[in-house]
């Protein structure tokens, strides 16, 4: 007798189910939400709802779909789980603007149906950028001197900053043109800011009028009157502080921090950490941003561009040697 009993009762607990039981299901399917990685401020861009989602219930019932705005702080609903459109979005179109908040956000698009299912969401994620070049915009962290002026370029009336070292003019910040090269992340905001990407191939062509690459001389020449202490291995030692700025993008340093390097920017060329960019199957890929500053040089070596670069830590100018045309690198022209 106790032993039936017992069998009764085990059986009778694991027919029960805790009324606080999760008993929802997953909704099938993909959300696709992309933007640009930068954008400028008060971009805006479009969605169709139709174009980004494939989202079912397994049971054939209705999945809708809201945007969260990240601006708004409101979930903005474009589809109806009976199908139809949500008013306002006759289209199913969603239009997002990013507003002029600068620094990251993020946009999501989440798909619901029932209360049987969990909701799927996507998300995209970017920065807002004010490109701005006078110490008010992203890019922040300027001192310019009395000495420094602006060149507007005819090509498109982008300014740039200048200074006259011993008879010869250097732009102090990198060629923005869009003509040729790239800009960061293809995000086209960004070659306000940190310049395009031009292989030394298409650098050949692409200072303004009057303009041009400064050869490796060139460079040498103007390290020699802020402190270079010699050469070793063909880099130009103690001088890479005098290049650098302590600069920030939407509030955070750009350099990072080395005891060992102290950043001046007694040449006022504000040189900042761009990485570089490697082309291959039609597209770039972008490296080492915030350990390496580069431009390129007029001058070749071994069949191959020579730029001068400052790795993070290091207090050298040092001689680099790339491809001439899958290799980009920011450019500063001089005359």
């Amino acid at each position: 007798m106790p032993v039936v009993v017992l069998a009764l009762a085990a059986f009778a607990f694991a027919g029960c189910k805790d009324k606080n039981e999760d008993t929802k299901e997953y909704l099938e399917g993909y959300l696709t939400l992309t933007m640009p990685t930068y954008v400028a401020q008060g971009y805006t861009k479009q969605f169709k709802i139709d174009t980004l989602a494939t989202v079912k219930a397994p049971d054939g019932s209705g999945v809708g779909y809201y945007f969260q705005n990240p601006v708004t702080a409101k979930n903005d609903t474009v589809l109806l789980v009976n199908g139809s459109y949500a008013p306002g979005h006759p289209d199913g179109i969603y239009t997002f603007s990013v507003g002029n908040k600068t620094g990251d956000g993020h946009l999501s698009l989440v798909a619901f149906g029932s209360s049987d299912y969990y909701n799927r969401s996507a998300k995209a994620e970017y920065a807002v950028v004010n490109p701005a070049m006078d110490g008010t915009g992203s890019l922040t962290g300027f001192n310019r001197s009395e000495q420094e002026y602006q060149f507007t370029d005819s090509r498109d009336g982008r300014k740039y900053w200048c200074k006259d070292f011993a008879g010869t003019t250097w732009m102090t910040q990198n060629l923005g043109w869009r003509g040729r090269g790239v800009p960061f992340c293809n995000s086209e905001v960004m070659a306000d800011v940190l310049g395009q990407y031009y292989t030394w191939e298409d650098a050949q062509n692409a200072c303004p009028d009057g303009w041009r690459l400064p050869t490796d001389a060139d460079v040498k020449a103007l390290a020699a009157g802020f402190g270079a202490t010699g050469d070793e291995n063909d880099g130009i030692c103690g001088v890479a502080g005098a290049f650098m700025a302590d600069l920030y993008f939407n509030g955070s340093a750009l350099w990072p921090y080395w005891p060992n390097m102290k950043i001046t920017n007694a040449a006022s060329m504000y040189m900042i950490p761009t990485g570089y960019a490697v082309s291959g199957d039609g597209r770039y890929k972008f490296s080492k941003m915030s350990s390496y500053s580069i431009i390129w040089t007029g001058s070749e070596m071994n069949g191959k561009g020579v730029y001068r670069y400052i790795y993070e830590d290091q207090d050298v100018l040092m001689l680099g040697l790339g491809s001439k045309d899958s290799f980009a690198a920011p450019v500063r022209c001089i005359k």
